[in-house]
């Protein structure tokens, strides 16, 4: 593996486990069993993997912005571990939802429900990051400082 392959798996195993932080500290309650939390890290890894993925895939194709704006919402959804309600929300959501679907299997329910969660809070930050890059790229006048 070359040395920039492995800083960008190293940059996205960081990012991602530190964002996965508060949920992953209330799923090991609800989850004791051993089985169930290797699932949880297989779910957190499943997305760092898809970032990696991501990241390489907007590198190669020279989508330098897009790249850039992958990091700002990774470094978005990073402050949610400050209000804990949005984690929350999602994670009683996304285990309600996966009950609801195939009810409780060891491993599989906990792996879903981990995609799931991330997937809520990938929306929720996409949302925030578009109304952002909105205001600063549509509305410029409620972006710039008059004197």
């Amino acid at each position: 593996m070359d040395l920039k392959l492995w800083l960008n798996w190293r940059k996205w195993t960081l990012l991602v486990w530190l964002n996965a932080a508060f949920s992953f500290s209330l799923s090991l309650g609800k989850y004791p069993q051993l089985f169930d939390r290797v699932a949880i890290v297989c779910g957190v890894f499943s997305f760092v993997l898809l970032y990696v993925k991501i990241d390489n895939y907007l590198l190669n194709s020279k989508r330098f912005q897009a790249r850039n704006a992958l990091l700002v919402s990774v470094c978005i959804k990073s402050l949610f571990q400050l209000y804990p309600g949005v984690e929350l929300a999602a994670g009683i959501a996304s285990t309600t939802f996966v009950a609801w679907i195939i009810g409780n299997i060891r491993f599989i329910s906990a792996y879903l429900i981990t995609l799931m969660d991330g997937l809520l809070l990938s929306l929720i930050v996409a949302i925030i990051t578009g109304m952002i890059n909105f205001v600063m790229h549509k509305l410029p006048h409620l972006t710039t400082k008059r004197i």
